[in-house]
């Protein structure tokens, strides 16, 4: 697992457009790096934003690429809430809620709503 070691010296990960962090927005997370990303109008560029709910930190998905690069140049400039971001997604490993094999489980194999 070096590369989780190498992802835990980041101090944050920017998300991509139009295709969007999966397994490396996966590997930040586990490795306690805060990921800003970009709610897109597909499932490719909607991942990042579904792990960083499941971590907690919604105040990470930004509404618009406006949003999203004031919300990078925000962090990137106040080190104190950057460092409360990355405690906060640090606490969740080295088992995060995103990466939890019992709650994927439980999620793939529940069945959905009845609907009317």
């Amino acid at each position: 697992m070096r590369i989780l070691g190498r992802c835990a010296a980041a101090d944050l990960m920017l998300d991509t457009m139009p295709y969007g962090a999966h397994t490396t927005g996966s590997d930040a997370l586990w490795a306690g790096v805060p990921l800003v990303t970009v709610m897109g109008p597909s499932f490719a560029n909607r991942v990042a934003a579904s792990l960083v709910t499941a971590m907690g930190a919604p105040e990470l998905i930004a509404a618009s690429l406006e949003d999203y690069e004031a919300l990078a140049l925000a962090l990137a400039r106040d080190p104190a809430r950057l460092a409360a971001l990355k405690a906060k997604t640090g606490r969740q490993s080295p088992h995060p809620r995103c990466c939890s094999t019992r709650r994927a489980l439980s999620a793939a194999t529940s069945k959905p709503p009845m609907s009317r």
